[in-house]
C-alpha cells in the first residue's frame, strides 16, 4: 500500500508571488493550488465566440477577457474562460458583471458547483453562463432581487447579457462546432 502524500497549504501571498513566473496556469482555492488542464478545440472555439461577442460591450466602458485574466474572490483565485468587467485593476479582476465557463470533463463539477457558489457571491455579477461544448446547451444564472434565477437554452435561443446590452444566439455560437 502506498503512502498518502499530504501537501502543505500555500498562502495566498505565496501563490500571488509565484503566479507571474509559473509556466502553467494555476487556480488558488483556500490554500490549495490547482494546475489548469488544456482545453479542447471545441472548448476554445466556443469561448472565443462568446469573447468576440462580448467585445462589443467595450463601447459601454467594459472590458472582455478570455482565459488568462485572473479573477480575485478573496481567498479564491480563478481563471474564468471568459469574463466581462466594467472596472478594475490591470492584473486581477474583482468586479465582473458576466462570467462564462465552458464545461470540460476535468472541470465540470467545479464549474457547476464550486464556481457557481463562489461566482454568485460576487456583488457585481449579473450573469454566470455555463456552456456545454459538445452540443448547444447553455445554463444561465441571472441576478434578480432575491438572488439568482436559473434559465436554460437548448438547441436554439437567445441569451440576453444585461450589463453588456447584447445578446448571444446559440445558433451562431455553436455553428460548425
Amino acid at each position: 500500500m502506498g503512502a498518502v502524500k499530504v501537501l502543505k497549504p500555500v498562502s495566498l501571498a505565496e501563490y500571488l508571488r509565484s503566479e507571474p513566473d509559473s509556466r502553467q496556469q494555476r487556480e488558488y482555492v483556500r490554500g490549495t493550488v490547482r494546475a489548469m488542464a488544456g482545453a479542447s478545440e471545441q472548448h476554445n472555439r466556443l469561448a472565443g465566440r462568446v469573447y468576440a461577442r462580448l467585445l462589443q460591450a467595450e463601447d459601454r466602458g467594459c472590458r472582455a477577457f478570455i482565459g488568462d485574466m485572473r479573477l480575485n474572490i478573496g481567498d479564491v483565485q480563478y481563471y474564468p474562460d471568459v469574463m466581462l468587467v466594467c472596472q478594475d485593476d490591470p492584473y486581477q479582476k474583482r468586479h465582473p458583471c458576466v462570467l462564462v465557463e465552458v464545461l470540460s470533463p476535468s472541470t465540470r463539477n467545479t464549474d457547476l458547483l464550486e464556481k457557481r457558489l463562489a461566482y454568485t457571491g460576487i456583488e457585481s455579477l449579473q450573469l454566470y453562463l455555463i456552456l456545454e461544448p459538445q452540443h448547444p446547451k447553455v445554463v444561465g444564472y441571472y441576478r434578480i432581487p432575491e438572488g439568482f434565477e436559473e434559465r436554460q437554452w437548448e438547441g436554439e435561443g437567445t441569451v440576453e447579457v444585461p450589463c453588456a446590452g447584447i445578446s448571444l444566439e446559440l445558433s451562431e455560437l455553436y455553428q460548425n462546432l
